[in-house]
């Protein structure tokens, strides 16, 4: 793009013949409009611009981070004070989970989103969630940053995911309350299943939903994240299994997930306002072939994704809170008898607690801390034997 062509866009002014989503995002198209020549977003224009033009060449540092070194050393402590909170609040579910109390994670994202003052804006065509507490249902959302997760999350009542492992390192503790209770379901990206990967994913969705049946999967097709202002190819595969396996799916698109979390910037977004547009139910049964119906999803896909990033949002309906019109929650149960995975992790905690009463005498607590924890542990010990009485 030359530089005439940039100059006409700044000014609100593309001309005859030049496309506006060409010069950019339409976010930044619109923005220029309304407010006239703006040199910060002038520069963003022209970096995604060149992105776009050039896909191989590196973006600079400096342009990333919109040119604040200062911005980004503000934010960073909140990030991370941020994500300190998450595993917090996470830890403590699985302490509560081990103890027999299920919290519902869709409720501790609400509240994640809460403390951001994040806004929620639905498209007026948008379709009412399909109830999955009924029958498995399959999510299709763009994956734009790992705040995908908690919005998402939020958005569709607390459905389970699909994650690959190295997802553990960054959140442990949020890994390991997922992955016991059965809504977080782990794979290992690159590996070969003899069997081939569209059967192995089919039967890898199916096995993993028996962990947590009443609600939904969120599948991200993409396969990546990506900043792209039009996403990612979906992927084959994934969607050659969900027609295998017969679930009814539905494309849920939301804009500026990526600023309610900017993992890669270290930064937080208070007050991020998202745009969310969700496309009528797909049933792989009402189509002939397995090709009809990939067509038709990435026909969707595309739709509900222009619905999603219109550039006019004035007819969009405001949420007072996080949950899709039709999204059903679950409610907090018991949850002392589910789980082979979990069972086990109790197992051990009792068979600690039990190593620790035989040697009692033997051991020698000096360390105040460590005294805090035996007491800790014989009044665990204490509260199952009066449960199994």
């Amino acid at each position: 793009m030359d530089s005439d062509t940039i100059a006409r866009c700044s000014s609100g002014r593309p001309g005859v013949g030049t496309d506006v989503v060409t010069c950019g995002e339409q976010h930044w198209s619109a923005r220029l409009s309304a407010q006239g020549p703006d040199p910060r977003a002038l520069r963003r224009l022209r970096i995604l611009t060149a992105t776009i033009a050039s896909p191989g060449e590196t973006i600079p540092k400096d342009a990333v981070s919109e040119g604040t070194g200062e911005r980004r050393f503000l934010s960073t402590p909140y990030f991370f004070l941020f994500l300190l909170y998450v595993q917090a609040v996470s830890l403590a579910s699985l302490v509560l989970l081990l103890m027999g109390v299920d919290v519902p994670h869709g409720q501790i994202c609400e509240h994640l989103l809460r403390i951001l003052g994040t806004r929620f804006l639905t498209s007026p065509r948008s379709s009412a969630i399909v109830d999955d507490t009924r029958q498995p249902v399959i999510f299709l959302c763009n994956h734009r940053s790992w705040g995908d997760f908690w919005v998402d999350t939020a958005l569709l009542g607390g459905t389970s995911f699909v994650a690959r492992q190295a997802v553990a390192c960054a959140i442990p503790c949020s890994a390991a309350w997922g992955w016991l209770r059965g809504w977080l379901w782990f794979f290992q990206r690159g590996a070969k299943h003899k069997e081939g990967s569209t059967k192995w994913m089919a039967n890898f969705l199916q096995r993993s939903h028996t962990g947590f049946p009443s609600k939904g999967v969120v599948l991200y097709p993409e396969g990546t994240r990506s900043l792209l202002p039009n996403g990612s190819q979906l992927k084959f595969g994934s969607l050659a299994a969900i027609h295998s396996l017969g679930w009814p799916v539905q494309v849920v698109i939301s804009t500026n997930k990526e600023h309610v979390m900017a993992e890669r910037r270290l930064k937080l977004g208070f007050g991020t306002q998202c745009s969310t547009a969700v496309s009528s139910p797909l049933s792989p049964h009402d189509f002939a072939s397995r090709d009809a119906f990939i067509s038709a999803v990435n026909a969707t896909w595309q739709s509900t994704w222009r619905e999603a990033y219109a550039i006019d949002t004035s007819g969009f309906l405001p949420r007072p809170r996080a949950a899709l019109p039709g999204a059903v929650s679950r409610r907090g149960v018991a949850a002392l008898a589910r789980g082979a995975g979990l069972n086990r992790v109790r197992l051990l905690l009792v068979a600690l607690v039990v190593f620790v009463m035989r040697f009692r005498g033997r051991l020698r607590l000096r360390n105040p801390a460590a005294i805090v924890a035996k007491d800790a542990l014989l009044a665990f010990w204490q509260s199952m034997r009066s449960r199994q009485r």
